[in-house]
């Protein structure tokens, strides 16, 4: 699952990390408005699209409804393409959300641990959405390795190359593909974070650095 992010970064940073060949649209909108280290669903979060060859940040709603009484935030990989739920969305709305890294809990139910889920590297996320006229998902695979130890689903993070795959509506055939090629477990590195996290209301940098950390 995925159903927490940091996206704090100006969006230059995450618009430079896709490295796409074209130049970014003059409609982009970089700005966070104000830095965000625990975003949560429901709210319209930047992402980045491709419009006329381009590649555009804007902001979209985090969560697809359609015609379900409950919006959806994540959209299972093996199903989407085929999905009635997903496919349009699957063949003609792919999208990346650009972020920082993600939030998991784990432990008993009223006694959970959150932990913060970035790149070893710290470079920015490219994670694979599918989006419509009312919100995105975050697409997910199943977690392995040390990944399934935080929870047994992960983001689709893609590398730059295939994140503009992904983007390109001409490699529709290719997007599972794309998609199953998901930055390896070893890639990234978790650690226990505050447990104010989980309130959303709680947004300030000490919830991307360990637990104790200056």
């Amino acid at each position: 699952m995925c159903g927490r992010i940091s996206q704090s970064e100006d969006g230059r940073i995450y618009m430079e990390a896709l490295r796409f060949p074209a130049p970014a649209s003059n409609d982009s909108d970089y700005q966070p408005g104000r830095a965000r280290w625990n975003v949560p669903p429901g709210i319209p979060i930047r992402v980045i699209a491709l419009a006329d060859g381009r590649p555009v940040m804007r902001r979209e709603m985090w969560g697809h409804a359609g015609h379900s009484p409950k919006a959806y935030v994540n959209a299972r990989v093996e199903t989407a393409a085929t999905s009635g739920f997903w496919r349009h969305m699957w063949q003609h709305g792919r999208i990346l959300v650009p972020a920082d890294g993600w939030y998991e809990w784990t432990g008993a139910k009223g006694a959970k641990t959150p932990y913060f889920i970035e790149r070893k590297d710290s470079a920015p996320l490219l994670l694979a959405g599918i989006a419509a006229a009312d919100g995105f998902a975050i697409v997910t695979a199943a977690a392995d390795e040390g990944l399934v130890d935080v929870h047994d689903r992960r983001p689709v993070a893609l590398t730059a190359e295939d994140a503009q795959a992904w983007l390109d509506p001409d490699q529709t055939d290719r997007a599972r593909e794309i998609a199953d090629r998901t930055l390896a477990p070893d890639s990234f590195h978790w650690y226990e974070v505050p447990k104010a996290v989980g309130n959303v209301r709680n947004d300030a940098p000490q919830f991307v650095r360990p637990l104790g950390a200056e």
